[in-house]
């Protein structure tokens, strides 16, 4: 068995009750021999303390930085553990996750050129369940632990765009199942850097001439996808952006951020056409129809459907019991897919908001869903580490894919439904009939 990494928590005092209940959703890591907890509450009494934490900032392998306006406001806790904790992630030879327990402002802070946890930053506080927080927090752990395992590049790469394609010349169906044949012909086509911090989305035109690109640093940036250009930077957001997309022609853009609205914008020419403002909370997902008249979007537990030509506000669904964590629409703009917490995948139609099926049979949160253009295939990624392919039609389950070693965060389907790519830790490339 490997030795375990050992996670150095740093929080302020005010704080601790946060730590009890972060430790305790770590103990199963602890139990498995993966990891080693400290913080200054292992000092035990007689012990030179600031000996031993200097110790410790010196060898632990992952610190999480439990922030808050205490900490902020903690000349040790800033000044001290954070600095010496960010010199070393620097350095490479540790990770820093900073973990936003309650509304603090950091975005000023060196902090800012790290990914803030739990997703889309959502302070601890803020979750409806805090468990689901902790839980979604653990996940962003074991993540980096197997980065750190297996040696894979930091996080600093993720505000860098890479573009990839097949070797050869073909660039038809048989070039693209040739990918998942020989993972080998994949090659980095281009690496596009512009982003000041972490690329939280991206989106590809069904023709691969606009790529779209949203970021923490609250701009959307829009790319030649054949040739790699900068073509031009969209600002407006004053929250980061957590998600894009574009309709199939890449004339439609739409931008989702935690500032709670959705921005539609003329994807070639980069005018502002409308801001969309319903929501309450944090802008989880965005899904275009592929003619891009057509736009759900994703807050908390409900799903909002918009007629993007008016601006219009249609209706909102509601059922699942957990947040919503991606969405996807048929090319027709007829059907929607929904991914949620409470581990099931719903299925709407768009016109009505008639919930026509609920997929069951994950044992973990679904992340990610996909759906072929042809409304006939869906694809689901969970946090169990599986991909489901269901029948839309019937709602059966047709396969079971196996292979991740962690959460699927992102789909894809070919047009007929016949390759499937898939991105946790690590990418997939599939192919079947």
């Amino acid at each position: 068995m490997s030795t375990p990494l050992e996670v150095f928590c740093c929080y302020a005092r005010e704080d601790q009750a946060m730590l009890i209940d972060l430790k305790r959703h770590l103990m199963p890591m602890e139990r498995q021999g993966q990891i080693r907890i400290w913080s200054d509450i292992n000092i035990n009494a007689g012990m030179n303390w600031e000996e031993v934490l200097h110790q410790h900032l010196e060898r632990a392998d992952i610190f999480l930085l439990l922030i808050s306006p205490d900490f902020i406001a903690s000349d040790y806790c800033y000044g001290t553990e954070m600095k010496r904790a960010m010199e070393r992630h620097e350095q490479g030879s540790a990770r820093v996750i900073p973990v936003l327990i309650r509304t603090t402002f950091w975005q000023d802070t060196p902090l800012a050129t790290l990914q803030m946890i739990p997703t889309n930053a959502q302070p601890i506080t803020h979750w409806s369940h805090q468990d689901d927080a902790f839980y979604d927090i653990i996940g962003h752990v074991k993540r980096v632990l197997v980065e750190l395992r297996s040696g894979q590049p930091s996080s600093n790469a993720s505000q860098n765009l890479l573009v990839t394609k097949g070797g050869g010349q073909q660039a038809d169906e048989q070039s693209s199942h040739s990918l998942a044949a020989r993972p080998e012909a994949i090659e980095v086509h281009h690496t596009l850097a512009g982003h000041t911090l972490s690329i939280e989305s991206v989106a590809l035109s069904a023709d691969g001439r606009t790529l779209a690109s949203g970021s923490d640093d609250r701009t959307i940036t829009l790319w030649n996808g054949q040739t790699g250009q900068f073509l031009r930077r969209l600002t407006g957001h004053t929250g980061a952006v957590y998600c894009v997309a574009l309709s199939a022609d890449g004339r439609t853009l739409a931008s989702g951020s935690y500032d709670q609205t959705i921005k539609l914008w003329n994807g070639q020419t980069g005018q502002l056409l409308r801001v969309l403002t319903d929501h309450t909370k944090w802008i989880g997902d965005v899904a275009l129809s592929a003619d891009g008249r057509m736009l759900a979007s994703v807050s908390g537990v409900t799903i909002k459907l918009w007629n993007t030509q008016t601006g219009q506000f249609l209706r909102t669904l509601t059922g699942h019991t957990g947040t919503v964590y991606s969405v996807a629409l048929s090319a027709d703009g007829r059907t929607l897919a929904s991914g949620s917490h409470d581990t099931t995948i719903k299925l709407w139609n768009m016109q009505t908001g008639q919930l026509l099926h609920t997929f069951t049979g994950h044992a973990f949160p679904v992340s990610s869903v996909a759906v072929s253009a042809d409304g006939r295939m869906l694809a689901s990624g969970s946090h169990d580490t599986t991909i489901k392919l269901w029948n839309m039609q019937t709602g059966q389950l047709l396969h079971t894919l196996t292979g991740h070693t962690g959460a699927i965060f992102s789909l894809a389907l070919s047009a007929d439904g016949r390759m499937l790519a898939s991105g946790g830790v690590e990418v997939h490339l599939r192919s079947g009939e």
